[in-house]
């Protein structure tokens, strides 16, 4: 009798088990968390230096960055700007600027406004829709990324992190 019990109950346990692969995604270094769970969770981070006046906010689906808003200042000097320039020159000088570094970069969109002695520029990307290549070579990507499929949040973040960066699920 204990031998068709024991038999009873390792078929039960066989019959009832899944592949953990299936379901679980796993980095060695992380506490393993269910597929399902990670894929679907959208979360917007955002990570701030204060000392730098930089602020990007990432929007991923669990730990796929799906897109990346980066907000910073550069000086007019950085920009060529004198204070000799009219209004419109120093926006057009912006423009130009900006449209060189950045320019048919798709999925990319660069904006820059004039705020007192600074401007200010905020750079969009769609990870989704921008050529990772493309994005290697004007330097918004880093080379490690090439080889995968997405950019991971969490490393990203830790990245940021290191470099300074308060970050912050929003």
């Amino acid at each position: 009798m204990k031998k068709f019990l024991i038999g009873v109950s390792v078929l039960t346990l066989m019959s009832g088990c899944t592949r953990l692969s299936d379901i679980m995604e796993n980095d060695p270094k992380e506490k393993p968390v269910a597929k399902a769970e990670k894929d679907t969770k959208e979360k917007t981070v955002e990570c701030v230096n204060s000392d730098q006046k930089v602020t990007t906010t990432f929007e991923a689906k669990g730990d796929k960055i799906k897109k990346m808003k980066q907000v910073f200042f550069l000086t007019n000097s950085d920009l060529g700007i004198t204070d000799e320039m009219n209004k419109e020159t120093i926006q057009t000088k912006i423009n130009d600027t900006l449209k060189e570094k950045y320019q048919g970069l798709e999925g990319v969109t660069v904006t820059g406004k004039v705020i007192d002695k600074e401007v200010e520029v905020t750079v969009e990307i769609d990870y989704e829709v921008a050529d990772k290549d493309a994005l290697i070579e004007a330097g918004l990507l880093d080379q490690g990324e090439k080889q995968n499929t997405s950019i991971s949040l969490q490393k990203t973040q830790s990245v940021f992190e290191e470099n300074g960066y308060a970050c912050e699920v929003k």
